[in-house]
């Protein structure tokens, strides 16, 4: 009996000790996990390239906030947790530089798009320009909040360009980013939208009516940066350069966006 007893109480410490030995050392360090905060319109390519890094990676866990970028920017400027920052538009990414909230050895301008105006795709009406948005067929707009949305912002800028920005506010369905006015047009509850040419891409719901006049807004850019906070430092550079490598550039072409000139 006493054997059996023995014999019991060394195979329960062997099983402790090799429960132990599987778990992390406390000095052990976690993998890293890296938390992008990306434009809205950036979801498509970012999900085929966040795959792709986890083969290339697969020590590193890399999560992807998608918002608008006013308000991803805000959350930055809050402290929340971000490792690299892909806004939309040049604003938000220099006042980031100038806060500190970015490494300014590691931020570079990705790339571009361009704005367009759809509508619902079983709509037959002809639209052709900005002016007959004032015109009383095309009932509500949908527009990102400019403050917030870049994409509306650029609306708001070429609406002023030719003189009708009162009258498109007066009937306008703000969206809190690019993807929400999308839906606007597609469920029918608005008749127009300003939204980007790789939005429009993506839905069969929607055509487009026409492209905005570059001239008429700034420049439609998609800056990139590292977080100065970030606790992964070597592997957010890692993945930053990844995003500005000639693989990742292709897939970010399939989808419809632009290469911006960028830094070596």
């Amino acid at each position: 009996m006493r054997n059996s007893i023995l014999a019991a109480l060394a195979a329960t410490a062997l099983a402790a000790a090799s429960v132990a030995g599987c778990a992390p050392s406390p000095d052990e360090a976690a993998p890293p996990e890296l938390t992008v905060s990306a434009a809205a319109s950036l979801a498509l390519p970012l999900d085929e390239l966040q795959a792709m890094y986890k083969d290339r990676a697969p020590e590193t866990t890399v999560l992807i906030n998608y918002g608008s970028t006013g308000g991803l920017q805000k959350q930055i400027e809050m402290g929340l947790p971000a490792d690299l920052f892909l806004g939309a538009g040049r604003k938000p990414m220099e006042q980031l530089l100038e806060q500190g909230w970015i490494d300014p050895e590691s931020n570079d301008t990705l790339l571009t798009n361009r704005l367009v105006v759809v509508v619902p795709a079983d709509r037959t009406s002809a639209l052709h320009a900005l002016e007959e948005l004032a015109d009383d067929a095309w009932g509500k707009l949908a527009i990102g909040v400019p403050e917030t949305v870049p994409a509306g912002g650029y609306a708001k800028e070429a609406l002023e360009a030719v003189g009708i920005w009162d009258k498109a506010f007066a009937k306008a369905v703000f969206g809190k980013d690019v993807r929400q006015v999308l839906t606007s047009v597609e469920t029918g509850n608005a008749d127009a939208g300003f939204v980007y040419a790789t939005d429009a891409m993506s839905s069969g719901k929607v055509r487009v009516a026409f492209e905005v006049p570059p001239e008429r807004h700034s420049p439609i850019v998609y800056p990139i940066g590292v977080v100065a906070t970030t606790e992964y430092p070597e592997e957010a550079e890692a993945f930053y350069n990844f995003l500005r490598s000639d693989e990742a550039m292709a897939v970010f072409a399939e989808y419809g966006f632009g290469a911006a000139a960028r830094a070596p």
